[in-house]
Formats: C-alpha cells, structure tokens, sequence
C-alpha cells in the first residue's frame, strides 16, 4: 500500500476542507483495517503534528474506579493530566486528527456517520466494507 499519498490526501482534507478524519472513517475510505488506519493517522501525526488537533482515545482502568473498564476521548492538551486518572498503563492511540478541535463533539463522528449512512443506503448487491464488516480484523470465532 502506497501509504505516503494516504499520508498526503489526509493532510489535504484535513488543512484544505477542514474535515475531520477518524480511524473508522480512515479504514472505511481507503479499505484498510481498523490498526492500519490507527498506524497512518499516528504517522501523519509525527509527520505533521504541529499543524493540527488530535483526539486520542484513553482506555483502561481508572485509579479511582478500578471496578469498570474505561474508554475516553481526549485532546492533545489534556492527554497528559488525562493518562494520570489511570492505573498503570493505559492504552493510548489517534482517534481522529483535524484542523481544530470542534466545539460541539458531534463533528468529530459526523463524517463517518454521513459515510455509513452512503455505504447503507447503497443496493445490496452492491460490495462494500461497512455491511460485510471486512476491516474490522475481528476473525470468526466458533461455539464452545
């Protein structure tokens, strides 16, 4: 996969059309899995950090709610403060990268829900990778 022209149509739709591009819409655009998509925006984002806002998403357990699993959205500023709420080792990876963090949340899973709303209303003999769910990586599991 040629991913330094991905590197660079993310750059350009994230600086020139200020759309906001998360690893679920990544992985569905280019066809790629849910890590791949992961592994470009992290790379797009030590290639061209300064220049935009990542959300990351925290997840692990909290240090004073160590009972539940949590999952967190955070920007670049509070990623810090943010990771020290967890006990030990969280897992911290891009959720999405764009020009500037949004002021209402709902922006930053708009695209990928006007994106799931084409590839649904799309014929079913029509192939595609929302409705066959083929990049989420998940293998099939058998019946104990």
């Amino acid at each position: 996969m040629e991913t330094l022209g991905i590197l660079d149509e993310i750059q350009s739709l994230v600086s020139d059309t200020l759309q906001v591009v998360s690893y679920k819409w990544l992985s569905r655009h280019f066809l790629v899995s849910s890590n791949t998509a992961k592994r470009l925006l992290e790379e797009l984002v030590e290639k061209h950090g300064s220049g935009l806002e990542v959300v990351y998403t925290l997840s692990g357990w909290l240090k004073n709610d160590p009972s539940n699993y949590h999952i967190r959205l955070v920007s670049s500023p509070k990623l810090t403060d943010s990771k020290q709420e967890f006990d030990g080792n969280c897992s911290v990876q891009v959720y999405s990268v764009q020009a500037c963090v949004p002021k209402d949340p709902a922006a930053l899973w708009n695209a990928e829900f006007v994106q799931a709303e084409e590839l649904f209303k799309q014929s079913f003999t029509v192939d595609n990778c929302l409705r066959d769910n083929r990049e989420s990586r998940v293998e099939g599991m058998g019946m104990v």
